[in-house]
C-alpha cells in the first residue's frame, strides 16, 4: 500500500473516523478522507492549528500539483511542486506518528 494512503487511512483509524461501508475499499477517493480528518480535534501530542494546518496543505497539493488537469501534460509537472508536495506529506506522516505515539493502538498500527 501506498504509505501516503496508509498514513490518511492510520489517521482516519486513530482518529475514530467513521466511513461509510463501501465493498471495494478503494472506492473512498482521498478526499473522502481528507473531509473527515478536517474536523478532528488535536491531542496531546498534536495541536489543532498543526492538523488543520497539514490537512489544508495536503488538499490544496492534492487538487493543483496532483490534478492532471491543472497542468498542460503530466510530464511537465514543475519538480519544485513535486517537492513541496513530498513535503507536505512528510510533514503529515510526521504528525500521525505523533498522534500514534498517544496510543498502544497507534504503535501497532505504524508497523
Amino acid at each position: 500500500m501506498d504509505p501516503c494512503v496508509k498514513g490518511v487511512r492510520i489517521a482516519c483509524e486513530l482518529k475514530k473516523i467513521k466511513m461509510e461501508y463501501r465493498l471495494d475499499p478503494t472506492a473512498h477517493q482521498a478526499q473522502d478522507f481528507l473531509d473527515k480528518l478536517k474536523g478532528c480535534p488535536g491531542s496531546a501530542n498534536v495541536s489543532k492549528a498543526e492538523w488543520d494546518a497539514a490537512i489544508h496543505r495536503l488538499e490544496l497539493l492534492k487538487n493543483v500539483v496532483m490534478n492532471p488537469y491543472s497542468h498542460p501534460s503530466a510530464p511537465n509537472i514543475p519538480k519544485q511542486e513535486v517537492a513541496d508536495a513530498i513535503a507536505a506529506m512528510t510533514v503529515f506522516l510526521d504528525l500521525v506518528a505523533a498522534l500514534a505515539a498517544d496510543t498502544w493502538r497507534g504503535a501497532v498500527l505504524l508497523r
